[in-house]
């Protein structure tokens, strides 16, 4: 980093010290669980700046809704792109033209377009459960459709695509966003979830290898 001298490393040294207390003179994996908690809050920090930037600096299309939550949150979890093209367009806006019910005869949903019948060939059913709209656009990108939506009612961000998430959502997120296979969908481990695993892994081995060196 062209950087001479032991300025850089005394700095870095010294805000962890004061991060930890007590000198920062722990046992070790009372140390290493406190540097991982520490990075933590520094990148949850990050992420937090990181996504004031983007609400003030992103040109994102408006709802005309400044009181609608699902806007809200889809503009916070999305990319400017996912936003004004997967959102706005063809989810929020889309559903606005699109009616659905409930058949208890097939346990599934019918939507359709307002100015169509029920028996109308371009009206879509989606079956109750996990399964997904089976629609050319929801399929090719992945996302919360307008027929997934006005079944919804509400904008579900497990049901986009994790390369559709902004950079702060990704990173807080992670592992929590589900994967496809097969066309079905399963949920995997939050990402905190596994860090916390991971944390405890770490302090039995080091617990291990203290009571090996004992002997």
């Amino acid at each position: 980093m062209e950087r001479l001298g032991l300025s850089h490393v005394e700095q870095n040294h010294s805000s962890v010290v004061s991060a930890l207390g007590s000198g920062a003179s722990w046992k070790l994996e009372d140390q290493v669980h406190k540097l991982m908690f520490r990075q933590e809050s520094l990148q949850r920090a990050k992420n937090e700046n990181r996504l004031k930037y983007e609400m003030q600096h992103c040109r994102y299309l408006s709802s005309g809704d400044t009181k609608n939550d699902n806007d809200t949150s889809a503009r916070a979890s999305l990319t400017e792109w996912a936003y004004n093209n997967l959102w706005m367009k063809s989810s929020y806006r889309h559903s606005t033209h699109l009616e659905a019910e409930y058949d208890h005869a097939t346990n599934s949903h019918k939507v359709r377009d307002r100015s169509k019948p029920w028996d109308d060939h371009s009206c879509i059913v989606i079956p109750q459960g996990i399964a997904r709209c089976s629609c050319k656009k929801r399929v090719a990108f992945e996302f919360q459709c307008g027929h997934e939506y006005v079944i919804d009612k509400c904008f579900q961000m497990d049901k986009y695509h994790p390369r559709w998430l902004n950079t702060r959502t990704y990173e807080t997120m992670g592992c929590s966003q589900v994967i496809s296979v097969a066309n079905h969908e399963y949920p995997m481990k939050d990402r905190y979830q596994m860090d916390e695993e991971i944390v405890d892994l770490t302090k039995k081995a080091l617990h291990l290898v203290w009571m090996l060196s004992q002997h």
